[in-house]
């Protein structure tokens, strides 16, 4: 990120360029898929976050705990297979943190 402010100051050679080349590291996009939990797995519940801020670094990329036993890993849509939530997933409370230290929210899907 630091080249890219030189560059960024060196092209115009403006104060305001280098602010305005630092504001967009503020900004992030987040990206989360679930899986099915209760009796019939209807349920949703949050599995994976992942978190790009506007230079497309991933600074944060975690599978999340359940607490409830997993009906529907909905591999087709999210990717997911048991084995991942086993044995990489952190608890809900940890990612929440981690989440919340991103930035300002640009976007979700």
């Amino acid at each position: 990120m630091r080249d890219e402010r030189q560059l960024v100051h060196a092209q115009d050679g403006t104060r305001e360029a280098l602010i305005r080349a630092r504001s967009r590291g503020k900004f992030v996009a987040v990206d989360c898929e679930m899986v099915g939990i209760g009796p019939d797995g209807k349920a949703s519940s949050l599995a994976w976050v992942s978190v790009v801020n506007f230079h497309g670094v991933v600074p944060l990329d975690e599978f999340v705990r359940q607490r409830e036993r997993v009906v529907d890993y909905q591999t087709e849509y999210s990717g997911i297979r048991p084995g991942e939530l086993i044995l990489r997933a952190k608890p809900f409370a940890v990612v929440q943190k981690q989440v919340a230290r991103g930035g300002s929210l640009l976007g979700m899907c």
